[in-house]
């Protein structure tokens, strides 16, 4: 790993690959200090090896702390990360790091009519779905009332 500063945020890179480690918040501060601190990033680290994976290796964290975890970039994205649930730092092949500022520009981008008319629907759907749990627990309440036989006992 070689370490570049990429606008005051120090970053460990791959040589042979181009992959970057980012420790818990180093890419929250290279966002914050340049808005296509992302796009520079990609084009810096181009990977000198084209790297082919012959087999099913783990990844592990850099750090030592073990085995990294897949996820998904923005939870929905088709970016795959890596990360060390002991330190928080996670890798980012070459490749993906171009990606990641496009879902991130298009994450800020004013939705569609058809994306509004999804999510309208989706929450009309969500709150009716709502509405009726609660009318269920109100019928579930006044029905475990019918069990009580009157008395001078009354609700106890």
């Amino acid at each position: 790993m070689v370490v570049d500063v990429v606008h005051g945020v120090s970053l460990d890179v791959c040589p042979n690959c181009g992959g970057t480690w980012f420790e818990a918040d180093e890419l929250r501060a290279l966002i914050h200090s340049a808005p296509h601190a992302l796009e520079e990033l990609g084009e810096m680290v181009i990977p000198k090896v084209e790297q082919v994976r012959m087999h099913a290796s783990e990844m592990r964290c850099p750090n030592g702390h073990g085995v990294l975890i897949n996820y998904h970039y923005m939870y929905d994205s088709p970016i795959i990360l890596h990360t060390c649930t002991t330190c928080g730092g996670f890798w980012v092949a070459a490749e993906e790091v171009a990606k990641m500022e496009g879902v991130l520009n298009r994450a800020h981008q004013p939705m569609t009519a058809e994306e509004e008319s999804a999510y309208m629907f989706a929450k009309e759907v969500t709150d009716h779905e709502q509405e009726m749990n609660r009318l269920r627990n109100w019928g579930g309440f006044f029905n475990s009332l019918r069990r009580y036989t009157p008395g001078w006992y009354g609700f106890l």
